[in-house]
């Protein structure tokens, strides 16, 4: 069996796009999250710190411009469930 060179090609293509992806991920541990009040910026997990507290310290969103906040993007998904998504969002600025 012969390999051609565009499937050769294709495959080294995807290989170097996987191990990229790889370098670019976050390392995200227990020790990181247990300390993650050093990170405010980042929600490492589902409560954003161990305690599971729900609370961020970042201070530029007040009640004095909170009004100047808009819809950064959306996405519908009435066609695919009935319930809606009930997530929350894992953000790490690595």
């Amino acid at each position: 069996m012969t390999i051609t060179r565009s499937a050769f090609g294709a495959g080294l293509v995807v290989s170097l796009v996987l191990s990229s992806a790889a370098v670019m991920a976050a390392e995200v541990d227990g020790g990181r999250i247990i300390a993650a009040d050093k990170e405010p910026q980042n929600w490492l997990s589902h409560g954003r710190t161990y305690g599971e507290q729900r609370f961020s310290p970042l201070a530029k969103i007040t009640t004095a411009n909170v009004g100047q906040l808009g819809l950064a993007w959306s996405h519908d998904i009435a066609s695919r469930t009935a319930r809606g998504v009930e997530a929350t969002p894992i953000v790490v600025d690595a």
